[in-house]
């Protein structure tokens, strides 16, 4: 379970360096707020097309030889990102990092496959924190990497570092991981067959059937849809109130990964057998929209 929590660090440093000086390099190459937006965005929509078919090749395959693979390629794609010298290079480059984002949900299934039922909940708010932990570091290097002058701000380093960082996590999945899906447990097998069958799209439509979890779902998405929305915005809005650039952008943005870190690590645990599930989840949601306000109006960052 170490390998696997350092590895999902790992990854989630990766994902982190390149946001604080993303949107100033894209503005910085001739694109307006709108289009900048536009090109951060792809990688959510690689993410929405890839992920699933990322889960069923794990499921045929193994997770080891998937995570393998992602992570090889998102260095690539960060490479390219580093070295891009136009828009429509640095698009494709953010588009091929969320296509071969698919390293988090197959490392979750890794995590369900080795955790016992009665701690998977546990396990999953494991991975909950690592990713945490490396959205609260990455953002951080990747902001003093970036630069302190939203004029001056490239990806060059902080692109060359994501690459890095995901071959370090390829060697590290390479030397240490062990396969956690026997090949008697994979899709093709015939003791596999049934769950094949319900897995990938299909599990989207059996979703479909069940009201609450229609209501889990359309919430999930509201939130991490007002969630990107911050992350995209934030930086240029930071600038035009505070004249920030992309390193005191990263310190935010570290800021916000270590209250995740704790909520999701030592607050969430403790508070769900006191105010029970559903009321946690609205509080959280609410108390979420009303710090996005609060935000909005803040008149100085002192």
């Amino acid at each position: 379970m170490v390998v696997v929590f350092i590895i999902i660090l790992l990854s989630g440093m990766g994902f982190g360096l390149v946001l604080p000086p993303f949107m100033f390099a894209a503005m910085n190459m001739g694109a307006s707020p709108m289009v900048a937006a536009a090109v951060i965005s792809t990688f959510a929509i690689g993410q929405f097309i890839a992920t699933p078919i990322w889960g069923r090749l794990s499921d045929r395959f193994g997770r080891k030889p998937v995570l393998l693979v992602t992570m090889l390629g998102s260095a690539v794609a960060y490479v390219v990102m580093a070295n891009a010298t136009n828009l429509w290079i640095l698009m494709l480059a953010r588009l091929l990092t969320g296509l071969l984002a698919g390293n988090f949900a197959v490392a979750t299934a890794y995590v369900s496959d080795i955790t016992p039922a009665d701690k998977r909940v546990q396990g999953m708010g494991l991975v909950g924190g690592a990713m945490s932990l490396g959205f609260m570091t990455g953002p951080a290097i990747g902001g003093l990497l970036g630069g302190a002058d939203a004029e001056t701000a490239n990806l060059y380093l902080p692109g060359l570092a994501a690459a890095a960082i995901c071959l370090l996590t390829f060697a590290a999945i390479f030397l240490f991981l062990k396969e956690s899906l026997p090949p008697e447990k994979r899709a093709g097998s015939s003791t596999h067959h049934a769950e094949i069958e319900s897995s990938g799209f299909k599990a989207f439509k059996h979703v479909l059937t069940r009201p609450i979890l229609v209501e889990m779902v359309v919430m999930g998405f509201l939130v991490f849809f007002a969630m990107a929305m911050f992350e995209t915005i934030f930086p240029l809005w930071s600038e035009a109130r505070f004249d920030w650039g992309p390193q005191n952008v990263g310190f935010m943005f570290m800021y916000l990964g270590f209250i995740v870190m704790i909520t999701q690590m030592f607050l969430a645990g403790k508070l769900a057998p006191i105010f029970g599930e559903a009321k946690l989840l609205m509080g959280a949601v609410t108390a979420y929209a009303i710090g996005l306000i609060l935000v909005a109006q803040v008149p100085s960052w002192q």
